[in-house]
């Protein structure tokens, strides 16, 4: 009912769940096509979908889903079906929340109000971990790794080590790299070769694994000029093989686990809801990445990878004083 899709998530049962412009929240199977609504207004429990636009939304588990939106945050249950809304004693109610992750047992929440780890207890209040850090203050991207925490902030990365249950003891270090220092990080992943993926909105894509980040080894690149199909990455996914799929504002890239050599799919070629704002990957192995136009979905098993070659085109035939023939062309 919506073409405009903000966010996604997949669950188990290889139902789809996409986060909508200004319609809520739609629940789809692609398998048999069937759709079901949750609308604008629904009540259900203590909570209601919201009207603005489902900007985030995520599968803590098989049975809890967490939204956003620019005013509120919710906790949808499935089974059975509630809605409330997600009250984090400290933080104000109607905070926006970017980006979620279950670390260490525990659930951490960013917004644009600093980072919040949920207290075991509800009676317990949560703290900004980062609130000694004014210019990180805006959460874009969480990622858990082990004893790790990755946070894409607006400007730059930044990673938390937990020490422990108490969140004093987790130290925050920002990583010190002048190519995304500045840069809106838009995307986080961890590939099969344990090489931390960073997506930006302007300069592409940067990786590198934990323990060259901690020898303060540099990080390599991929860009335009390795064949991405734009340097605005709005996510990344993997594959069951492990290759990569990198949705941006100009259409998706597929990149070889292996080789990491790149392999671009334009709008004319089939990435037809770019520009793009999240993605997933189903139970059955396919990529979703939804955006501005709707929603594609790849099968990796049967997609072709082989390179478009344009056709020689003769432009111009000439000849000069001694017969000899010259024949122009574009490719």
């Amino acid at each position: 009912s919506d073409s405009q899709i903000f966010s996604v998530i997949a669950t188990a049962d290889d139902i789809l769940w996409l986060g909508t412009e200004s319609k809520g929240i739609e629940i789809i199977c692609p398998k048999n096509g069937l759709v079901k609504q949750m609308p604008i207004g629904m009540k259900i429990g203590s909570g209601q979908i919201p009207s603005d636009a489902i900007e985030t939304m995520y599968l803590k588990d098989q049975n809890t889903i967490f939204t956003s939106s620019i005013w509120n945050t919710l906790q949808i249950s499935r089974t059975p079906i509630s809605i409330k809304a997600l009250n984090l004693p400290g933080r104000n109610t109607d905070a926006f929340s970017s980006s979620f992750a279950m670390h260490k047992n525990k659930l951490w929440i960013g917004g644009l109000d600093g980072l919040w780890q949920m207290p075991e207890n509800e009676t317990e209040t949560a703290h900004n971990l980062l609130q000694t850090m004014p210019d990180k203050q805006h959460i874009s991207e969480l990622l858990s790794d082990k004893d790790t925490l990755w946070i894409g902030t607006w400007k730059g990365l930044l990673t938390l080590v937990d020490n422990g249950n108490n969140t004093a003891t987790n130290k925050i270090t920002p990583i010190n790299n002048p190519n995304f220092n500045q840069q809106y990080i838009s995307a986080l992943l961890k590939d099969s070769k344990n090489r931390i993926w960073v997506g930006t909105y302007s300069a592409g894509l940067f990786y590198n694994t934990k323990e060259g980040v901690a020898k303060d080894k540099p990080w390599h690149s991929l860009s335009e000029k390795e064949g991405l199909p734009g340097n605005s990455i709005s996510n990344i996914q993997t594959d069951l093989d492990g290759n990569l799929w990198v949705a941006t504002a100009l259409g998706i890239a597929y990149i070889d686990i292996n080789t990491l050599n790149v392999f671009a799919i334009s709008v004319e070629e089939g990435a037809t809801a770019a520009p793009y704002e999240n993605g997933a990957v189903t139970v059955a192995g396919e990529i979703v990445f939804v955006g501005n136009n709707g929603v594609n979905i790849i099968q990796p098993k049967v997609w072709d990878k082989a390179q478009f070659n344009a056709p020689i085109i003769i432009s111009q035939i000439t000849n000069n004083s001694e017969k000899q023939l010259f024949v122009k062309s574009t490719k």
